[in-house]
């Protein structure tokens, strides 16, 4: 009996030495132009964890398919033994505050930027602040004081084979699940909202 429990607490134990050497980590950062990640160690692939916008109008559709050389996979993700690193958009030379409250009189811009989900793309991770409700705060400078809302327009790669876009209320969503990608911003749906707040 006790040589049998021996045998099964070596099988255990083999196992769970396999499955840990199996696990990535994700703790190496890389950086290329405005955009910054965290690939694995071996560098085989990333997640983009930033994109910083330059405020060139021009760039404002993200598809960044390398960092460093590194494949990236993901928007967002876990880093180490699994810190969240959700996916934010950032504006270059601000600094972002997180307030909870627009103060009256404070100038508000809207932002929308082209999320491309290519065909590489496999899992999202997404901040908080792109449900269109909650935002960044950011200082331009000490007298000047700008509420930006950032808005993520999904864009899907017909070829990626973990999402797809539903025909019914064209939103993305995961193909295994069948959940809705969640942060994503829709036009469609926010100017059918606004028509009924008109028509009230």
């Amino acid at each position: 009996m006790k040589r049998l429990q021996r045998i099964l607490l070596a099988i255990v134990s083999l196992t769970l030495v396999a499955v840990l050497s199996a696990c990535t980590m994700y703790n190496v950062d890389v950086a290329e132009g405005g955009a910054h990640g965290i690939a694995n160690e071996e560098r085989k692939d990333a997640f983009l964890q930033e994109f910083v916008w330059d405020g060139n109008e021009d760039n404002m559709r993200i598809d960044v398919r390398e960092i460093d050389g590194v494949k990236v996979t993901r928007y967002g993700g876990f880093s180490g033994r699994g810190f969240p690193c959700p996916f934010c958009v950032s504006i270059e030379g601000l600094e972002l505050l997180q307030e909870t409250e627009i103060q009256p009189g404070v100038e508000e811009r809207d932002l929308y930027f082209t999320l491309v989900i290519n065909d590489q793309i496999r899992d999202f991770n997404l901040s908080y602040n792109y449900d269109g409700y909650d935002f960044g705060c950011y200082y331009k400078d000490t007298k000047e004081r700008i509420f930006y809302h950032i808005h993520l327009i999904p864009e899907l790669d017909p070829n990626n084979k973990y999402f797809y876009k539903s025909e019914s209320d064209g939103k993305i969503y995961k193909k295994d699940t069948n959940e809705p990608v969640t942060g994503l911003w829709y036009p469609e749906e926010h100017e059918q909202e606004q028509a009924q707040e008109q028509a009230q």
